[in-house]
């Protein structure tokens, strides 16, 4: 982005040109590590293409998301943890950007219950919905504003269990118990 002043909300195009952040690079993406991960790992799938957010993709999209799913997919399998691949209904930085977050969710960039609820309720949206949306409705259907304000307001509840903490620091504490022994 050019101009005499950037806005953090455009530091993803930024980001995405950092070789210091990038995992890994084709014609039409770049996966880089997220540089506040929420999980043990964390990567955002950014298209080399100028798109703003969720609510910009169409049906002419398509081939883009189903790349993005297949090198997201190729690209996990690299690692030895479950990893959810989606999007945010409501994103806060501009450039559209693929998240693929292991499912431990012990990063030290998860510290609030927005951070939390941004990627354990609906407010997550999967590739695979997104790419069910297009092929069916040429656009991907999102709920209100209004709804997706509460859904980051939910009350913490764990993704594994029915374990529903009172806040941040106990449910951190608790997660360490989903931890696999070898």
């Amino acid at each position: 982005m050019n101009g005499s002043k950037q806005f953090w909300q455009f530091n993803l195009y930024k980001a995405m040109r950092d070789p210091s952040l990038i995992a890994y690079e084709d014609e039409l993406v770049v996966i880089i590590k997220d540089k506040y991960p929420k999980s043990e790992e964390h990567f955002l799938v950014l298209p080399q293409a100028t798109i703003p957010e969720i609510r910009s993709l169409n049906a002419s999209h398509l081939p883009l998301l189903r790349h993005m799913d297949r090198v997201s997919r190729s690209f996990c399998a690299n690692f030895n943890h479950v990893f959810w691949a989606g999007f945010h209904a409501k994103p806060t930085m501009m450039q559209l950007h693929l998240h693929l977050i292991s499912d431990d969710f012990r990063g030290s960039g998860l510290k609030t219950a927005k951070h939390w609820n941004s990627y354990t309720t609906s407010f997550f949206v999967s590739i695979s919905r997104v790419i069910h949306d297009l092929e069916t409705n040429g656009r991907v259907l999102l709920p209100s504003n209004a709804s997706l304000n509460e859904l980051l307001r939910a009350p913490l509840q764990c993704h594994k269990c029915l374990f529903k903490p009172s806040n941040m620091a106990t449910l951190k504490v608790h997660l360490i118990s989903h931890t696999p022994t070898d």
